[in-house]
């Protein structure tokens, strides 16, 4: 449910509100009753959908997956710090968009939607296209003509 910061109006999510009709902010509400406790946690598996609940997801919905998740955090020195480099080239497309466009998808393919349109010059352009094929959307991908090859 979406309910408004100023005049606390709720809104259904699938309306598609980009803000109250109030002008103000909506703020997104999740029902934690459906969290699920620790032990049920410990056995889901190390992934971005471990706290689906989390997420502003109908119940049942499923998550549009390619096996995005944890990929290793390496430890390096850096001016006497300690450091870590987040290895996230491993994710299926070889890109930190991965993460999010899983996310995108998921909610896209919930709504219902059958085709949807990118403008990219990279990797957001390739992840769209991947977790599309996987939802079953069609996806068409427009790349400005400087984009280097």
């Amino acid at each position: 449910m979406l309910r408004c910061s100023v005049c606390h109006e709720t809104y259904e999510e699938i309306l598609r509100l980009w803000r109250c009709p109030c002008g103000k902010a909506l703020s997104l509400e999740i029902d934690e009753t459906f969290f699920p406790g620790p032990e049920e946690l410990k056995r889901r598996s190390l992934s971005i959908w471990r706290y689906k609940e989390a997420l502003p997801f109908k119940i049942g919905t499923e998550p549009v997956s390619l096996g995005e998740g944890r990929t290793p955090l390496v430890p390096a020195l850096w001016k006497d710090h300690k450091i870590f480099f987040k290895l996230d080239f491993l994710l299926p497309t070889g890109s930190y968009k991965d993460r999010g466009i899983a996310y995108q998808m998921t909610k896209l393919k919930e709504h219902g939607l059958q085709t949807i349109i990118e403008d990219s010059s990279g990797n957001a352009g390739a992840s769209m296209a991947a977790y599309a094929a996987r939802a079953g959307i069609r996806c068409r991908v427009f790349v400005p003509a400087y984009t280097s090859a």
